[in-house]
C-alpha cells in the first residue's frame, strides 16, 4: 500500500481479510500489499468482463436500432444519429423496441396468432 495510507486502516483492512503484515528485514518495515493480492487478479477479471458485457449490449442496441431504421427508409443521417443515440442508452431502447417498434409483435400483421385465427 502506498504510504498516505494510514498504518491503522492498514491493520484493520489485514484484520478483515485475514492476512498479516509481515516484515522484511531487522528494520521492521511492514508489507501490507501481500493482503490484497488475492482480490487483484479477480477484481480486474470481473471490471473486464463487465466492461466488454456492457459493450455487446450498447453494439446490439445501436446495431438494432441502426437496421430498423434502415429497413424502414430513414434518412442515412437520421439512421446514424439514431444509432449513436441507442449505443449510449440501450437499457431504454431495447424495451422500447421491444413494446412499440417490433414488427414481428404488430396486431395489425399477425393478428391471427393472437386472435386464433388462420396465420395466412
Amino acid at each position: 500500500m502506498s504510504s498516505w495510507f494510514p498504518s491503522n486502516l492498514q491493520d484493520r483492512l489485514n484484520q478483515l481479510i485475514g492476512a498479516e503484515a509481515f516484515t522484511t528485514d531487522s528494520s521492521g518495515t511492514k508489507i501490507h500489499t501481500a493482503a490484497l493480492a488475492p482480490l487483484g487478479a479477480p477484481a480486474v477479471v470481473i471490471s473486464i468482463i463487465g466492461i466488454m458485457l456492457t459493450f455487446i449490449i450498447a453494439f446490439g442496441a445501436a446495431r438494432q436500432s441502426y437496421c430498423y431504421n434502415k429497413f424502414m427508409g430513414s434518412s442515412e443521417i437520421a439512421t446514424f444519429f439514431f444509432a449513436i443515440l441507442c449505443f449510449f442508452f440501450p437499457h431504454f431502447y431495447y424495451p422500447f423496441y421491444a413494446v412499440f417498434l417490433n414488427p414481428l409483435c404488430n396486431l395489425k400483421i399477425n393478428k391471427g396468432v393472437f386472435f386464433g385465427g388462420k396465420g395466412r
